[in-house]
């Protein structure tokens, strides 16, 4: 008789059947939960690992982000180290690994930050004194450009204020860099509009928070504008016609918005983007054309690319450049249009 080979195992040491078990429990257990997925993540990350669960958001969502926010959580509460924590995410989900890490990092509090001793709560303090070194080590910007990482620590500073929009965005000036102070304010407003608490009546007008907090627009509008097209009816032109009604800096950050909710048109059909491009003044067009790109090149720079070759002049120039450099760039020509007071 031959030597029976021992059965390969899979991570958590269970068999391939076991592990097959496994990943058809978290699927089923995944899609019956209602609101949050974290205890189904805390369930199953030691038996299936970090990369078969991003594998299964990358499959179940092409522009899975704000899907990974409580996996990355969920990872650091395990590991309770940064650096293995960043190594497992690396950029998947297109950081939202990395952006979930970074609020359980601070909300979670059991991390030695250097002035902060282990085991002692984070407070907000805290955070702002220590989240420019954080996003400055090595561990971090070897994978990640510094906005995206402000972008996440924004996320964090929703999390440890309780969803405080005006005093995270005090935080955000602790970067001390208007550039990444934009960033930072990306993370609040997606964690306050998208993936985090929901439950403020004022949510339902038009233009709020955009035209509350005014310091950065075209955070706010990036994440406002796919609530305001469900509003109107799915009719981009009425949301265009909006953003025409406003003052100059909301009416920049309306039009970013504008670009960056017809990102997944934009997958399916490249040459749609002069068509939601098109309003207002060239620096409106710059920056619509900026949201709608940036994020595009970061899952596909090809197609950024060809909806980049549909426009001439100026435009095929900002658009380009969005292409080849992606999101979070600090020293972009345009970045005065996002900061400037």
């Amino acid at each position: 008789m031959g030597v029976v080979p021992p059965p390969q195992l899979a991570p958590g040491g269970a068999t391939q059947q076991q592990s097959m078990e496994n990943k058809k429990g978290f699927a089923k257990e995944y899609f019956s939960a209602h609101g949050s997925k974290r205890p189904v993540f805390d369930k199953y990350l030691g038996d299936l690992g970090a990369q078969a669960i991003l594998d299964f958001l990358e499959a179940t969502y092409p522009f899975c982000h704000g899907q990974a926010h409580e996996f990355g959580q969920a990872l650091f509460a395990q590991l309770k180290e940064i650096g293995p924590a960043l190594r497992e995410c690396k950029t998947r989900c297109t950081s939202g690994c990395m952006h979930g890490v970074l609020m359980e990092v601070f909300a979670g509090a059991r991390l030695d930050l250097g002035s902060v001793p282990s085991e002692q709560h984070v407070a907000f303090d805290d955070v702002v004194a220590q989240m420019t070194r954080l996003c400055g080590e090595r561990e971090m910007s070897s994978l990640h450009k510094p906005g995206n990482c402000a972008h996440g620590v924004g996320h964090a500073l929703m999390v440890v204020t309780g969803h405080d929009v005006e005093k995270s965005l005090a935080g955000c000036s602790g970067f001390g860099q208007p550039a990444m102070e934009y960033y930072c304010a990306t993370g609040i407003f997606m964690e306050y509009l998208v993936t985090g608490r929901r439950d403020d009546p004022r949510l339902n007008l038009l233009h709020f928070p955009c035209e509350t907090f005014t310091r950065f627009p075209a955070a706010c509008y990036r994440y406002k504008v796919p609530q305001m097209l469900r509003a109107l009816g799915k009719d981009a032109g009425k949301v265009a016609a909006e953003c025409l009604k406003l003052p100059s800096r909301l009416r920049l950050g309306c039009f970013h918005g504008l670009g960056n909710v017809h990102l997944e048109r934009l997958v399916a059909n490249p040459g749609i983007l002069p068509q939601v491009c098109r309003h207002g003044s060239p620096a409106d067009q710059a920056v619509c054309i900026e949201g709608a790109i940036e994020k595009l090149a970061d899952f596909d720079e090809r197609r950024a690319m060809a909806a980049c070759a549909t426009l001439d002049g100026a435009n095929a120039e900002v658009c380009q450049a969005a292409a080849r450099e992606k999101m979070y760039r600090l020293t972009k020509p345009t970045m005065e249009l996002y900061t400037a007071r």
